[in-house]
């Protein structure tokens, strides 16, 4: 009775050496036959880039609009609204970029997927000309504009820079990163108070 048990192993293991040589694992990844895990990792993935991608491009929309409203306001607002933005988007988008790489897409679908929803601002910025015109509608915009720019630093920014801090922390360098992040922020509440301030002594040639 004994002596069939081995005898069915060895056949078992044989019959899956064969599977393997014929079939790599990683091809088996890619089509998705690993149902256990590679099948449900494979639509986490997807779906996490979609949402960026879609997240992203309503964001960028949200940011064009501001601005082209803003520049119907005045230019030295306008300047002020796009340099807020700017200084917004460059992590934002390097964040984004680093996400849809680790999700599975190679550099060029990113790049491409980066594009189309970084295109949207140019819509918005349309959008926020034309109805810019209509009277109190800016307030409404800027409204809108202002309170996703607290809940990106609020809820995303601080996060990420307490995170930062305490890495640094681990490593020895708490009090440089405390140093780095807090002269950033000065520098943006810096530039945002003189705009503000002085917008009226400031003329363009």
């Amino acid at each position: 009775m004994h002596s069939g048990q081995p005898q069915h192993n060895t056949v078992t293991s044989m019959k899956q050496e064969k599977l393997e040589r014929a079939v790599p694992h990683d091809a088996l990844e890619r089509t998705g036959h690993d149902h256990s895990h590679v099948a449900k990792g494979d639509s986490a993935i997807a779906t996490v880039a979609w949402m960026i991608i879609f997240g992203d491009g309503l964001h960028n929309f949200v940011d064009g609009l501001s601005i082209g409203a803003a520049f119907q306001t005045s230019t030295l607002t306008g300047i002020s609204v796009s340099v807020a933005v700017f200084c917004e988007e460059c992590p934002h988008e390097l964040g984004d970029f680093a996400i849809l790489l680790n999700s599975g897409m190679t550099l060029k679908q990113a790049i491409i997927s980066n594009v189309l929803s970084a295109s949207t601002c140019y819509l918005g910025l349309v959008v926020g000309i034309v109805v810019g015109d209509i009277p109190g509608v800016t307030v409404y915009i800027f409204g809108f504009a202002g309170g996703m720019f607290l809940y990106i630093s609020l809820a995303a920014m601080m996060p990420e820079m307490a995170e930062l801090l305490d890495k640094a922390l681990a490593e020895g360098k708490g009090m440089r990163m405390l140093l780095l992040q807090n002269l950033g922020l000065l520098v943006g509440v810096v530039l945002m108070f003189v705009l503000a301030m002085f917008q009226g002594n400031i003329q363009f040639v």
